[in-house]
């Protein structure tokens, strides 16, 4: 149990970090050329956003992708984020922007379905959050993935804007050495993802309406989707180049509130769908799901020799560091750092401040993923399932 709990984040990192290297050497140099013809619907969800949809709709304004709507779903805010929407529309005579009000709260997943069932009628659908500065050229890089009419859904890139904040500034170094890094090593390895970014997601609307859209009894509607493309045999693509810059918590009870969340979300993913893997999936979907269980295995592992240290080492102050194992972990931080760094290119423009807190990071990342898996288990276990409503997160600002 020791050794398992030693090995895994090594064994994981180079993983990783292979994957992600092959991916910027083959997938990132292959070139698709599809014309602007295709339409395109960016749909916006909001609840009590008056703070910030001024900002992303001026970004999405922005958009140099020509055959482009835009609808605004606002989930019954009570603020004035319908005031300012229909200001900023009227001012600058945004003629091709829909604002649609829904009488009474019920989450993102049933708006954006609102969306798609009675104002959408292009050929694709991009989500992004009431938060989301959408790079201009996001949607055209998005667009060219769709080569093949198996692939239902590309996702895109976040970028941390806000670094206020130690927190703030470790989600960004996560956001582009961790999440970045897996992502592209999934998209490699096994030819799929675990997941995609709800901040920023285009869907073909074909195979988002035969799967039946967004499930709005989930706790995250984005993983959700993404395993039921899967069992319908669609593809999903990972495209680093399309970005969009986005606010994170920058207060610990937040963040950890948003990371249990998105784990909730892969539990239940998890136990809806772990029976048709391992009958009827592909080998790729099988070790996808594979990851997923030895992320929590994980987590127990690290409880129980925690523990079995506490009982058996410390009272017999018989403490021994492994100073191999202990410059394994130190390398593997840094070597996965500087490649993402370097991957990166200054997208994200981390800079030296962000960088000094580093040291910290790695270790930050694996300890809050083993509280929030370890909460959400007992949360699915043990609690009803989610209604659907949703109050404004904490987003640093």
């Amino acid at each position: 149990m020791t050794g398992y709990t030693i090995i895994y984040p090594v064994f994981m990192s180079v993983g990783w970090i292979v994957g992600a290297i092959c991916f910027h050497t083959h997938r990132e140099k292959a070139k698709v050329d599809i014309a602007d013809e295709a339409s395109v619907t960016i749909v916006v969800s909001m609840f009590n956003e008056a703070d910030l949809i001024e900002e992303t709709m001026a970004a999405i304004k922005k958009v140099t992708y020509e055959n482009l709507k835009v609808v605004l779903v606002d989930d019954a805010s009570t603020d004035e984020t319908v005031a300012i929407v229909k200001h900023y529309i009227q001012k600058h005579h945004w003629t091709n922007c829909t604002l649609v009000e829904m009488s009474e709260n019920g989450g993102k997943a049933r708006a954006l379905n609102f969306a798609l069932t009675h104002y959408v009628d292009s050929d694709y659908i991009t989500v992004i959050d009431a938060d989301s500065i959408i790079d201009s050229a996001a949607i055209s890089k998005l667009v060219e993935n769709f080569d093949r009419p198996e692939i239902a859904a590309v996702t895109g890139k976040p970028i941390v804007r806000n670094r206020t904040t130690v927190l703030g500034t470790l989600q960004a170094l996560e956001y582009v050495s961790i999440i970045d890094t897996i992502k592209r090593a999934q998209q490699t390895l096994f030819h799929k993802i675990m997941t995609v970014s709800g901040v920023l997601v285009m869907y073909r609307v074909s195979s988002l309406k035969t799967v039946g859209g967004f499930n709005p009894q989930v706790m995250t509607e984005d993983i959700d989707v993404t395993w039921r493309f899967y069992k319908f045999g669609y593809q999903i693509k990972y495209e680093p180049r399309a970005i969009t810059h986005i606010l994170v918590p920058e207060k610990l009870k937040g963040f950890i509130k948003q990371r249990t969340r998105w784990s909730i979300g892969g539990v239940e993913v998890f136990n809806q769908n772990i029976h048709w893997v391992l009958r009827q999936a592909g080998t790729g979907t099988k070790f996808l799901m594979l990851e997923m269980f030895f992320s929590h295995l994980w987590s127990w592992s690290f409880i129980i020799s925690t523990l079995d240290f506490v009982i058996s080492v410390f009272p017999a102050h018989d403490f021994k560091l492994s100073v191999p194992i202990m410059f394994i972990y130190i390398f593997m931080m840094v070597f996965m750092t500087a490649v993402s760094l370097i991957r990166d290119g200054g997208t994200s423009k981390i800079s030296v401040r962000d960088l000094f807190v580093w040291p910290i990071y790695y270790l930050f990342y694996w300890v809050i993923n083993l509280v929030c898996s370890i909460k959400s288990e007992f949360v699915v276990l043990f609690t009803k399932k989610s209604t659907g409503t949703w109050v404004s997160p904490d987003r640093g600002v």
